[in-house]
């Protein structure tokens, strides 16, 4: 669990993963609207890697029309080098009169060919009957969508005075300040506001995107520890959790699920292993964690 913060002129903090978008600290209401800029050449550099786009929705007061598309998002539109089309975009559509959500889509990027973005500027979208917003677009590699956070390209950074905040608890709101310092005096305090994202568990079957489940936590569970060398009352078994979770990414076989409360026992980023009967664990040390 770590944010970024540079230290210059200007202050950014870096909340998960890098975003590629540029200018993308925006808001649509319209079809065919500016959510940011991704340049031809950036895109080139993430040929032959998986990346997630995001982007935060919300509406009101919808009704299923016809003659609308029903839907809304931001995409990026693009033709490699052998002429084939991409369309990179993460979609809502919504079932429900009114609603709010970050939508994502993992997207797997071909190598050895050249890409041409040729809708920036008018990739967000709303098309739906009623009220419609569209904001905060990002482009990253991985196969996890992280909460938006500018390009480093956006601001006047001081790329030699970077430094990391580690220790943070999941799932944790934190106000964070920093202020420029010439040896006698500091400058105007800058200030951003962060939450942290719960832990991370790797389950290597395709969930349903955005699907909930509940996680046992389980410390000295038959197996990890020889018998007899548990602590007294833990034989068997002890300090049972069930934990709160949320499928934050599936694609090509693997998923990522998110806990979604403060629990921090185990180690972020762990991969489980199905058991014999179908189930789900992964383990750290004498801590084991379940999905059944």
């Amino acid at each position: 669990m770590e944010y970024r913060i540079r230290n210059g002129n200007r202050v950014v903090g870096t909340i998960g993963g890098r975003n590629y978008l540029r200018d993308s600290d925006k808001a649509i209401t319209g079809w065919i609207q500016d959510l940011g800029t991704l340049p031809s050449e950036t895109l080139n550099l993430l040929a032959g890697k998986t990346i997630t786009v995001s982007c935060d929705v919300e509406w009101s007061g919808y009704v299923y029309n016809s003659t609308k598309q029903n839907r809304l998002g931001f995409e990026i539109s693009t033709t490699d080098s052998n002429g084939q089309q991409y369309y990179l975009g993460a979609w809502e559509s919504p079932t429900a009169p009114s609603g709010k959500t970050r939508v994502y889509k993992i997207l797997y990027l071909p190598k050895s060919v050249t890409f041409t973005v040729w809708n920036n500027a008018q990739n967000g979208y709303v098309s739906i009957q009623g009220q419609g917003k569209v904001s905060h677009a990002k482009v990253e590699i991985g196969p996890v969508a992280t909460p938006w956070s500018p390009a480093p390209e956006d601001y006047d950074i001081d790329r030699q005075n970077a430094y990391r905040v580690t220790g943070l608890a999941p799932n944790t709101s934190y106000d964070l300040s920093v202020a420029p310092f010439n040896g006698l005096r500091e400058g105007p305090q800058k200030s951003i506001t962060v939450h942290t994202r719960g832990l991370h568990v790797t389950v290597p079957t395709q969930l349903p995107m955005n699907a909930t489940y509940n996680l046992t936590y389980e410390e000295y569970a038959l197996g990890l520890v020889p018998i007899g060398t548990e602590p007294a009352g833990m034989f068997g078994g002890g300090n049972r959790q069930i934990l709160p979770a949320k499928v934050v990414s599936s694609a090509n076989g693997m998923s990522t699920i998110e806990i979604t409360n403060s629990f921090n026992l185990m180690s972020d980023g762990l991969t489980m292993k199905q058991l014999p009967d179908g189930s789900y664990a992964a383990y750290d040390g004498y801590k084991a964690l379940f999905l059944k």
